[in-house]
């Protein structure tokens, strides 16, 4: 061995040959100052070291000459229950017989038996400790096991259940190896306490191996071989050991990318320590981890050694690279390992269970990695560097706390406190643990958080608009994080669930995050009319894009034309009359239909187009037609009528259309007279009844003004002849007292009565249907001669006679 201590055996190798074992005669317990009855069974134990067979057994025995005694014997295997006993289930031989101590003698003498061959498997299955049970039965009650009471070589028992007897009774036995030239695991071969290793086949030899440093400075080296079984010999026929040099250091240097899974190494060292007429051969070794990658590259200087070298485990998560035929010079290994970090895991902090990559200037992200391998605790370090979007560091913290596992939490970033820029910003992660490395990078976004208000209009209400109006909205947009206005920011609209504008089209930025949007009403992708909305989308490149909207209602800017209408302005009770107009959209000049018409009769309402079906008619195309008739019950009173038409439609404009009617009754006259005679005297009376009669509504006419013209000129007024006019029958009829004596019937013959009927806001009526003729009253009288004078025939004599 090397006297300089930097100089370690670090690989021992002994190659072992010839492995015997003879067969072990054992001595359990041979002394004697004791002895138990066999008053059932007895039981003793032994141990062996490994699976063997059992070849022969011998105890003492004493019968005291009560006469012939038979002995049986057994094995069993042990069990544990507080205390190692035999495990009667474990019966291995069966019973068989022991020998015989014939009656001659009282003298103690050794019972044997050979010839067993019984093999002793020590698996945990068929016994305890490697430890077996003799049990011995004998046919005479008063036969003495003997034993020696003062050693505690052995475990007995009367039975197995019974407390240990404190007893070692006399056994002998005598085992074999289950082969005498065996493997070494069959005899528990071992150099230094560790087992020495065959090759499977079962054959006596085999291999020890160590990677234990082994050193003394007076040059020599020892190494304690034993077993498990008696008297193993064998013959180590060869022994490498292996010198290094511990104190040597390489430099090692790594270069990864962001997207490879591997991590390049550079492992070099100058070497000058050899003298070449100290150690032959001499080799190179670098150790590296187990978990590097098992290709690499050797060179000395520029050549390469890679032929020359070879992979070898040294135990311990460790293996060497070791390069034959080395000598000093500048040694080097270009060899891969695997990149650590699988990922960097950015989150909300607290708010999720995914990672994110996408954060606002308000938030603090919460970093996590996942590891290809699981780490300890505070094994290690990591260092996480932000760059901006300049690429300048924003932020980095080194962490060396932190839990055992693959998954890993590293830090808090709160985003405000490095953060005045928006964009793209790059994390870089590396750890390292002197052996391993990981290097990851990760985009991750920050972006503002931002607002955007509707200034003008007022959005809480919803404002009109005619369709033909032009109108400005005004927003603004601004980032609630810096609290600061947005300048240059994209935006446009949409009207409805139509097209969304160009970019800043029809928009004009005033200053300080305000943005005017010009709107015309007229616009195409407005509703004709009624309730619209127009979005508002605010965006800017790692902004929070924002939308606003603002509710109006449009009112269609509608007129009205008469298309046909009364030509006069009276009307009698029983006419109908027609009403058309024409209603259209004057800003799109578009016919309108389904307007909503109300007709009003003196403001109370008459007819509408949800109740009058039959009444008002959207004729389409804008065409509506009303039909009014005098009859109805709106015009139950006859006189002058105002009609009002009302047209209303949800956001359009409302009009009102009046006009003035006069409702006339619709009437007739009938006359009689009475007595109905065609002459009357010149001093008699008469009488005409006259009805006024209201057709439409079949009722009289009461409070009407009768005259009465004869031959066209006037002769009675019932407003100022009363006394020749009566109301009969509570109006039913009027009765005119006509005087055949009155001046105007002077000049007698026939007349033509003419009566007239007239009433406020009726028909006026008139009938000459009466032609009366009036005779005048006349007497004549022969006033000469007297009555009944006489005269000559022959005279001549003047009558005079008085006609009046």
């Amino acid at each position: 061995s090397p006297q300089d201590a930097n100089f370690n055996s670090t690989y021992t190798k002994f190659t072992i040959e010839d492995i015997t074992t003879p067969n072990k005669s054992l001595d359990v317990e041979t002394n004697i100052n004791t002895g138990q009855d066999f008053l059932l069974t007895s039981y003793t134990s032994f141990e062996v070291p490994s699976d063997s067979y059992l070849t022969a057994i011998e105890i003492n025995i004493d019968t005291w000459g009560r006469g012939s005694t038979l002995f049986t014997y057994d094995v069993y295997g042990a069990k544990y229950d507080t205390l190692i006993r035999p495990d009667t289930t474990k019966d291995i031989t069966g019973i068989p017989t022991l020998g015989t101590k014939g009656n001659d003698s009282d003298a103690d003498v050794w019972l044997r038996l050979d010839g067993l061959n019984q093999l002793l498997n020590t698996s945990s299955t068929e016994t305890y400790n490697n430890t077996f049970f003799i049990q011995i039965s004998s046919t005479q009650a008063f036969s003495q096991w003997n034993a020696d009471s003062t050693d505690g070589d052995t475990l007995s028992y009367g039975l197995p259940t019974n407390p240990e007897l404190g007893l070692d009774y006399t056994l002998k036995v005598e085992l074999a190896p289950l082969n005498n030239t065996p493997s070494p695991e069959q005899v528990g071969l071992k150099i230094n306490g560790s087992a020495v290793s065959g090759y499977g086949d079962g054959i006596n030899y085999g291999y020890w191996e160590s990677n234990e440093t082994y050193t003394n400075k007076n040059e020599k080296l020892n190494f304690t071989v034993s077993a498990d079984w008696w008297d193993v010999e064998c013959n180590i026929t060869q022994v490498q050991i292996n010198y290094t040099k511990e104190d040597l250091q390489a430099t090692s240097q790594f270069t990864a990318t962001a997207s490879s899974p591997i991590i390049n190494w550079t492992i070099s060292k100058t070497i000058d320590n050899f003298d070449s007429n100290t150690f032959t051969p001499v080799s190179i070794n670098f150790t590296v981890p187990d978990s590097w990658s098992d290709t690499y590259q050797a060179f000395n200087g520029s050549k390469e050694m890679t032929s020359y070298s070879y992979n070898r485990s040294i135990g311990g998560g460790y293996r060497e690279i070791c390069i034959i035929n080395g000598s000093n010079g500048d040694w080097s290994i270009l060899i891969n390992s695997t990149n650590q970090i699988s990922s960097i895991d950015p989150y909300e902090s607290y708010a999720g269970v995914n990672p994110i990559t996408t954060f606002n200037y308000t938030n603090t992200v919460l970093f996590n990695t996942t590891l290809k391998t699981f780490i300890a605790e505070n094994d290690g370090q990591f260092n996480l560097s932000i760059y901006d979007v300049n690429s300048i560091l924003n932020f980095t913290q080194s962490n060396s706390t932190f839990n055992n596992g693959t998954e890993i939490s590293l830090l808090n970033w709160t985003i405000k406190n490095n953060v005045s820029d928006y964009g793209v910003f790059t994390v870089q992660l590396t750890w390292t643990n002197g052996e391993e490395v990981g290097y990851k990078e990760k985009d991750i976004t920050i972006e503002a958080k931002t607002e955007l208000v509707i200034e003008n209009p007022d959005p809480s209400s919803i404002l009109k608009y005619d369709a033909s109006e032009k109108f400005n909205i005004t927003v603004n947009f601004t980032d609630t994080g810096q609290i600061k206005n947005i300048t240059d920011a994209n935006i446009q609209y949409r009207i409805n669930d139509k097209t969304i504008s160009a970019v800043n089209e029809s928009v004009v930025h005033v200053g300080y995050g305000l943005y005017n949007i010009s709107i015309d009403c007229n616009d195409t992708d407005f509703n004709l009319f009624g309730l619209n909305n127009i979005t508002i989308f605010a965006n800017k490149t790692f902004h929070y894009n924002q939308t606003a909207v603002l509710y109006i209602k449009i009112l269609a800017k509608t007129g009205y034309t008469l298309e046909q209408y009364p030509s006069g302005s009276n009307f009698y009770s029983n006419q109908t009359f027609n009403v058309t107009l024409y209603l259209n959209n004057t800003v799109k000049n578009q016919p309108i239909d389904e307007y909503y018409l109300t007709v009003n009769v003196n403001e109370s309402l008459y007819l509408n187009s949800s109740v009058n079906t039959n009444r008002i008619f959207n004729l389409t195309n804008g065409f509506y037609n009303i039909t009014l008739n005098c009859s109805d019950s709106a015009f139950s009173s006859y006189g002058p009528y105002n009609i009002e038409v009302i047209m209303n439609k949800s956001y359009h404009y409302n009009h009102t259309y009046n006009f003035d009617i006069n409702v006339t009754g619709k009437t007739s006259l009938t006359v009689s007279k009475y007595p109905n005679k065609l002459n009357y005297g010149s001093e008699e009376i008469f009488n005409i009844t006259v009805y006024y009669n209201d057709t439409i509504r079949n009722e009289k006419i009461d409070g009407a003004e009768i005259t009465v013209n004869v031959d066209g000129i006037p002769y009675l007024n019932s407003s100022v002849d009363t006394d020749r006019f009566d109301m009969i029958g509570n109006g039913t009829y009027y009765n005119i007292t006509i005087n055949c004596n009155d001046t105007i019937f002077k000049y007698y013959g026939q007349f033509v009565l003419t009566i007239n009927a007239d009433k406020q806001h009726y028909e006026s009526q008139s009938n000459s249907s009466l032609e009366p003729i009036i005779i005048g009253n006349t007497t004549f009288i022969i006033t000469a001669p007297s009555n009944e004078s006489q005269y000559e025939s022959d005279k001549i004599f003047n009558i005079t006679a008085h006609y009046t």
